[in-house]
């Protein structure tokens, strides 16, 4: 599951610093073995990653069992209390630094989406490491625990040893604490029963043999196939634990003195492997952060293909069955679709368009007027004016009117469309879909275009808006929470639909401008007066950007005008945006 439920997980505060304290001492101590002298700085150090993983999992106050941990770990092993408590304070200096970091600059979860976060979630690991390394080593020779010739090979070690913890051990206890949220894993089991068995025969023939195995020392690199494999073909858990488990088998051999790092002192050795592994992680983890962004980028492209096919603006022979299951769905969802080309003058209806207006297809016109002297007297000019100033200024419009079939009957449609330009300047085409919506229960045959929705009628404001959002949710992906105050059931019903209607055109703009992950809508009404607030988590825009607005703006500040009310926006570019509507009713 994400971080966010981990966090969310109901544990006191002192039972999460005394399980941080515990798996660092624990961890430290059995890292501590490989130390050099005089036993303070080791090139294996995954208490690092640990720490890093525990301050992004539950919060950078954390922070005091990390320093808790580390304080133990150095004041058992003879060191003065002054000096403990000063390379505990780097430590947890270090954790904190890098949690902040990756906070603000990858992502509180560091998921590796792009290739380009594992880079500098390296750099961040490179860069906080220098802080643990410099502050506990002049806290050591402050204490006279090493001399002067020590300082700069004990200070290389504690860097490496914790730049290594943070790359192996940090992605593989978040990916593990979040979930698998990537795409389904691609290999089957018997692919993975095979893979687990050739990276254990790899293992073993590289690091199980001693000096008489090594006359060609590069054999190590056999390894680094396997780990482009797990990333080519697993999940993220998989390709972090298959590196955190060669490591690990990889330090057991060579402080046996077995494997190709062996015949030089353990030190050198331990830091030649762990630099060794921490490459094989890197090129791991962007090589499956690259194939993500590949699934997703896919990903993205299949849903355009499908709204393409389902948005029936392009019928190509290669889209011949989808658009066949489209003419379907019109018919059972009596949506009607047309467009203008431009060039020809000609209206072209599909078929349920025609069905809808009571027009056998082969007697349709083909042209604007055609429709025009279908539409209620009444309605007429206003959707004349609708389209012209569509054509005029290519935007999109979202209007009810009326139309009367060759025997008389009324049916009542909604009408969505816009305008595309063409390149070069040439005159916009436009396209539309019209919905009967007589039989839905929203507005009457006989009663002005601008009455309430449907599940307005039916629901109410605050339920209609949960359902606007779960619909929302499903068609987009997006997260959408709707906090709906009851009161507002009471509203006067124009205010109500402009609302609505309102909240439907700010989801729209975020689905398609925002490119954000979460979105929050709340109402609350008192004393006859509504404050619809949209939230959202996107890229936000700048707020000169509300001067000059879209169409979409536009209208949503008309709607909100003509209900006593006021619309404003609250943005700054990569922060996200919130729009707040007033209405009285």
């Amino acid at each position: 599951m994400p971080t966010e439920a981990i966090r969310a997980v109901v544990v006191p505060q002192w039972a999460r610093l005394g399980a941080i304290a515990l798996c660092y001492f624990a961890a430290a101590k059995v890292s501590l073995i490989f130390a050099i002298p005089p036993g303070y700085a080791t090139a294996v150090w995954p208490p690092s990653g640990i720490a890093l993983a525990a301050l992004l999992l539950w919060g950078i106050r954390a922070w005091p069992g990390v320093w808790l941990g580390a304080a133990l770990t150095n004041y058992s092993i003879d060191l003065s209390m002054p000096a403990a408590i000063g390379i505990a304070a780097g430590n947890t200096l270090e954790g904190v630094c890098a949690a902040w970091l990756v906070s603000r600059l990858t992502d509180r979860n560091a998921e590796f989406a792009q290739p380009e976060k594992v880079f500098l979630f390296a750099a961040i690991a490179a860069l906080a490491s220098v802080v643990a390394a410099t502050v506990g080593v002049s806290s050591l020779y402050l204490a006279d625990a090493v001399t002067g010739e020590q300082l700069l090979a004990n200070w290389y070690t504690w860097w490496q040893g914790d730049v290594t913890g943070i790359l192996l051990v940090t992605p593989c206890i978040l990916a593990w604490a979040r979930g698998a949220r990537e795409p389904a894993a691609r290999a089957g089991s018997g692919e993975v029963a095979v893979f687990v068995f050739l990276l254990i025969a790899t293992l073993v023939a590289v690091f199980a043999h001693g000096a008489e195995g090594y006359d060609v020392a590069p054999l190590a690199f056999l390894v680094l196939p396997l780990f482009v494999w797990a990333a080519c073909r697993f999940s993220e858990r998989a390709v972090t634990l298959t590196v955190l488990a060669a490591n690990g088998w990889a330090i057991w051999c060579t402080v046996n003195d077995l494997g190709p790092f062996q015949g030089f002192p353990l030190n050198e050795a331990l830091l030649m492997l762990q630099a060794f592994t921490s490459i094989g992680a890197l090129v791991a983890l962007v090589l499956w952060a690259l194939l993500r962004r590949r699934a997703e980028a896919l990903r993205l492209l299949q849903v355009s293909h499908d709204d393409l096919a389902t948005s029936m603006w392009s019928s190509t022979h290669e889209l011949r069955e989808q658009v066949e299951a489209l003419e379907e769905a019109q018919a059972l969802a009596q949506i009607g679709s047309w467009r203008w080309d431009a060039k020809a003058n000609r209206v072209v209806w599909s078929e349920e368009l025609c069905r809808i207006c009571g027009v056998a297809p082969e007697q349709f016109e083909g042209s604007f007027e055609a429709y025009f002297a279908r539409v209620h007297p009444v309605d007429r000019e206003r959707v004349r004016d609708t389209i012209k100033d569509a054509y005029v200024k290519d935007c999109s419009w979202d209007s009810t009117e009326r139309i009367v079939r060759p025997g008389g009957e009324v049916r009542v449609l909604r009408s969505i469309g816009r305008a595309i330009r063409r390149r070069g300047g040439a005159a916009p085409h436009l396209h539309g879909v019209c919905v009967d919506v007589t039989e839905r229960g929203g507005v009457a045959a006989d009663s002005p275009p601008e009455q309430k929705t449907t599940a307005l009628d039916e629901l109410g404001l605050p339920e209609a808006l949960r359902a606007c959002g779960a619909q929302f949710e499903l068609r987009t992906g997006i997260s959408a929470e709707v906090l709906g105050d009851r009161a507002a059931d009471g509203m006067e019903a124009r205010a109500a639909l402009a609302l609505y209607r309102i909240v439907e055109e700010a989801l729209h703009n975020v689905s398609t401008h925002a490119r954000a992950r979460r979105v929050t809508v709340e109402l609350e009404y008192e004393a006859g007066l509504a404050t619809l607030t949209v939230r959202d988590d996107g890229s936000g825009f700048d707020p000169a950007w509300q001067a000059k607005g879209g169409s979409g703006l536009k209208r949503m500040r008309e709607r909100a005008e003509a209900v006593g009310g006021r619309l404003w926006i609250e943005s700054t570019p990569g922060n996200g945006s919130t729009l707040r509507v007033t209405a009285r009713g």
